[in-house]
């Protein structure tokens, strides 16, 4: 077995040759380098860390030639992925590689109630093994902060989309300013929220002026625009 140990910033690989006999000589190493940077290159993901382990049946090992192509007969980069690799030489090879993943996720730095708003001083980054997490888990690009959590939030646990919601613009039971538009005539009224919601989103509210429950979309300015027909 073969393991390669690729890092983020250039693909700095570390090899090591583990229980194998050695009958290729340095053109081993450079070999299944390159199998690993093509899996890497392929990946629509990135990861921070990247650990290949290649296992093959029925031939030499380690093996040994000149890589011209590969084909991985999967789209993940995690988990077990069979490749064939084309020599040029006309030869080919197939290996199976155990993959592992680690990236960089957003985790809570201090106990975080439901309802709270996040802000940066409670979030810091984790460097954690991705390769079985589950795909709801926010990536560090995405930044929760100003988000709010719906639920408590251990120390330590990674930040999930499910956990979070956005902050509201309105909240249920409060005074609104409402902008009521039929066709092109637009007036103007106040009324009370029925439910919460963010910006964008839409909720139900109450006329001051006639009493009747109205649907609306909360604008930027935080007035609700209810399109009446």
């Amino acid at each position: 077995m073969n393991r390669l140990v690729l890092n983020k910033p250039g693909l700095t690989l570390l090899i090591l040759l583990i229980a194998a006999p050695f009958c290729g000589g340095v053109a081993t190493a450079d070999l299944l380098e390159e199998v690993a940077q093509q899996l890497v290159q392929r990946s629509s993901v990135w990861h921070d860390s990247v650990q290949v382990d290649f296992r093959a049946r029925g031939v030499d090992w380690p093996p040994t030639g000149v890589l011209q192509d590969i084909t991985p007969l999967s789209e993940k980069l995690r988990g077990t992925i069979v490749v064939d690799a084309r020599l040029r030489d006309g030869s080919s090879l197939r290996l199976t590689a155990k993959v592992r993943t680690w990236d960089r996720l957003w985790s809570a730095a201090c106990l975080i109630d439901g309802g709270e708003t996040i802000f940066s001083d409670m979030i810091t980054p984790r460097l954690v093994e991705t390769t079985r997490l589950r795909q709801d888990i926010l990536q560090l690009e995405e930044s929760p902060v100003g988000m709010v959590a719906r639920r408590r939030i251990q120390q330590r646990d990674l930040l999930a989309h499910t956990a979070l919601e956005p902050p509201q613009a309105v909240k249920a039971g409060s005074e609104v300013r409402l902008r009521l538009q039929y066709g092109q005539v637009v007036l103007e009224d106040s009324g009370s929220a029925l439910q919460g919601g963010g910006f964008g989103e839409q909720i139900l509210v109450r006329s001051g002026s006639t009493g009747k429950v109205l649907q609306g979309n909360i604008t930027p300015s935080g007035v609700v625009l209810c399109r009446i027909e």
